[in-house]
């Protein structure tokens, strides 16, 4: 399946999925090339395996298979220590097709204002490989594309971190990457102290 305009494409064989990908490319477009990417990943079961993210414009590549540990140009890399959401650093965007009205805008602000640092960096596979090397603690983003997160969500795991992915419709998700268990149990005990708030 080949998408020429996103520079998208996906091979299925049976339960396993191939797919290549440019991601930020509205930041190369802008003359930012180094928060732009391309990035391979596989996914057999909808479950990450493995994951190949090229910053062409840095020299950086980051890897990732899952019982095999992570690298950036071959060297080891790991998640963060971060466990408690208010001294982490969480990376996050809104994708071109995101639902803007007050009720989903306000639900994304409770869910990321108990962090230390918001980030955004215009390209999801970036943000989550960061989560990887320890640059931020946390990628988090509804309704991004799954083939922007395919990578990084193999390169995420393959560094020790938590990966909380939720399918949805047209080949969207929310994609949650998180450096360490305890700061994935933080937020999502934020999320449910905001939920009780909301009723």
């Amino acid at each position: 399946m080949c998408y020429p305009a996103t520079g998208l494409l996906y091979t299925f064989t049976g339960t396993s999925a191939w797919g290549f990908t440019i991601d930020g490319t509205m930041n190369y477009y802008k003359g930012m090339q180094e928060l732009s990417c391309v990035s391979v990943a596989l996914w057999k079961d909808m479950e990450p395996v493995l994951g190949v993210i090229n910053r062409f414009s840095t020299g950086e590549v980051f890897t990732g298979m899952d019982g095999n540990g992570a690298f950036l140009n071959g060297r080891p890399i790991r998640t963060s220590s971060s466990t408690r959401a208010n001294g982490a650093v969480i990376a996050t965007g809104f994708p071109v097709a995101r639902d803007y009205s007050s009720e989903s805008l306000s639900r994304f602000i409770n869910r990321v204002q108990s962090f230390k640092k918001v980030r955004m960096l215009g390209s999801a596979a970036l943000m989550g490989v960061f989560v990887a090397a320890g640059f931020v603690d946390a990628y988090l983003e509804e309704e991004i594309m799954l083939w922007d997160v395919a990578a990084s969500t193999a390169i995420v795991k393959a560094a020790g971190g938590v990966v909380s992915f939720t399918p949805l419709p047209e080949n969207k998700c929310i994609c949650g990457l998180f450096a360490t268990n305890g700061l994935f149990e933080d937020y999502t005990r934020i999320v449910s102290l905001n939920c009780e708030k909301e009723r």
